[in-house]
């Protein structure tokens, strides 16, 4: 019955950082991480150091099971289409729009600065007798990579094995209270938990480590989890698959807007006092539940659109922040407007012949199928949007 609880996992059966502290007992104090790594890290680095292990670590039996069925295969993530020693697939992340592309590049930042973090601990503890692996890994690491020079900082480029435990904890982690100093510790990986796909409905009440039925449930019905309120792009950026759902979509026009500002003649002061007001960024456009864009997005048209000769130009506008007033004035709104839809039209063009390229460029590599699918869903859902968008502005809709 709905309600119900569904199962519960005792806290030993989940992987956190306090479970592995018997592995690592030197970066525990009083039963505290003091190893300077983030939950994540620490789990990410756990995974690293299980994978160039030969043999299973020590004190590591009761997770053995759960980390054998943890997947191999991530082709599906655009990480791995940064890494691949294809060039070709490493094609596929050029042809994303450029909003995802730069989204994709601010997530292998992230990856980048976890390994030189978790690179810095193994390099301060190697000479130690706890974790004999990781002087094993130090030199497995040399099959992978040239060290940088000695002034830089002894630095090895990342090995793959890192990447996959990187993206076994961050597509599978769930929040589970810990008690741990920061807010973003307390995670967990989670056996059989994680074995549930995505579903856009919230599973109201749930807690790790217990699931609770979100409807009367027949023997055999899937269970799914919700990965949060995020949009199609935003799931793939971080775990790589798309719902296909049009309730969350969403089309970010940050790069697009950016640009006018620059070309505006008044575009510093303009970009100054939005940035003032706490408006400046996070622009998009939505589908639901009728097709508009956000305020934020309305708000900095309006702006981008005001008389820069006009000592009280600010002044109206904020106004229209305050609530106090609905626009600035009737001609700006009008040419607010009218920008807008010149947006819409150019991403709706700009998809049409990103959509072609994508085709002929891939046409040939049958073995990218499903990932080549995966960025042209992505354009597309930008053109419905947008599309969307324009026959709102041009019906008259209030936004």
């Amino acid at each position: 019955q709905a309600g119900e609880k569904l199962f519960s996992l005792p806290p030993a059966a989940l992987l956190t950082v306090n479970a592995l502290q018997k592995l690592y007992p030197m970066h525990f104090q009083r039963g505290k991480n003091v190893s300077g790594l983030s939950s994540i890290q620490f789990l990410v680095m756990h995974l690293f150091l299980h994978s160039q292990s030969a043999a299973p670590l020590p004190m590591t039996s009761d997770f053995e099971p759960y980390i054998a069925s943890l997947p191999s295969d991530f082709s599906y993530h655009p990480l791995t289409w940064l890494a691949s020693p294809e060039p070709t697939t490493r094609l596929l992340t050029r042809s994303l729009p450029r909003v995802i592309r730069a989204a994709v590049d601010a997530v292998e930042a992230r990856v980048t600065q976890d390994w030189n973090a978790v690179l810095d601990l193994l390099v301060s503890v190697a000479t130690e007798t706890f974790l004999v692996i990781s002087l094993n890994c130090l030199k497995n690491l040399g099959q992978h990579a040239i060290l940088r020079s000695p002034t830089s900082g002894w630095r090895a480029a990342q090995p793959p094995d890192f990447l996959w435990a990187w993206l076994c904890v961050n597509t599978r982690s769930v929040y589970c209270r810990l008690s741990a100093a920061r807010e973003e510790d307390n995670i967990a990986l989670c056996p059989l938990l994680d074995f549930a796909n995505h579903s856009n409905v919230v599973n109201v009440g749930t807690c790790v480590p217990s699931f609770l039925a979100p409807h009367s449930m027949i023997a055999g019905e899937e269970v799914y989890l919700n990965y949060g309120p995020h949009p199609d792009w935003k799931l793939f950026v971080e775990y790589g698959f798309l719902t296909g759902a049009d309730g969350r979509a969403e089309l970010d026009i940050g790069p697009e807007l950016e640009e006018l500002f620059l070309n505006d003649t008044a575009g510093v002061s303009k970009r100054r006092h939005l940035e003032s007001s706490g408006y400046w960024g996070e622009w998009t456009l939505h589908l639901l539940p009728t097709p508009h864009p956000s305020f934020r997005t309305m708000s900095a048209l309006r702006c981008l659109r005001l008389d820069a000769t006009s000592c009280s130009t600010f002044t109206k506008w904020d106004k229209t922040i305050l609530g106090l007033s609905d626009v600035v004035d009737p001609l700006n709104e009008e040419l607010s407007r009218t920008t807008l839809e010149g947006l819409c039209t150019s991403i709706i063009s700009e998809t049409d012949v990103s959509v072609d390229a994508l085709t002929r460029d891939f046409r040939s590599y049958s073995n990218l199928k499903d990932q080549v699918s995966t960025v042209r869903a992505l354009w597309n859902e930008r053109k419905t949007v947008a599309s969307a968008v324009l026959m709102a502005c041009r019906r008259g809709d209030e936004f």
